[in-house]
């Protein structure tokens, strides 16, 4: 999934960047089990004209989800692990979120 070039209209940068994401899971005995995985990638970084192969930007993660059934939804937990990257902050995290989904039953 390639994301669309954007220029900064002040400074003048284009990252290029792509990313990808999967995911596999599961339901045992009410509890929703997920494993899923992010990629984020891209090529050198242009700023003013000037192509820099320092700024290419690389972040691999393992996204873990526990969840369980709360009224017509799923109250999920997530903990990123960053597996490898480069160029981009990364740091230790938890996500508590509510998923609803909609379809026919």
């Amino acid at each position: 999934i390639a994301a669309p070039q954007r220029v900064h209209p002040q400074l003048q940068m284009q990252p290029p960047e792509h990313g990808a994401h999967s995911r596999v899971g599961a339901v045992l005995r009410g509890l929703h089990l997920e494993l899923g995985g992010d990629a984020l990638w891209g090529g050198d970084l242009v700023e003013q004209g000037i192509t820099l192969p320092s700024g290419r930007r690389r972040l691999w993660q393992v996204l873990p989800t526990l969840g369980t059934e709360v009224g017509p939804g799923t109250l999920e937990v997530t903990a990123p692990i960053s597996v490898a990257g480069r160029n981009l902050p990364v740091s230790y995290a938890v996500s508590v979120g509510y998923r609803v989904t909609f379809g026919m039953q």
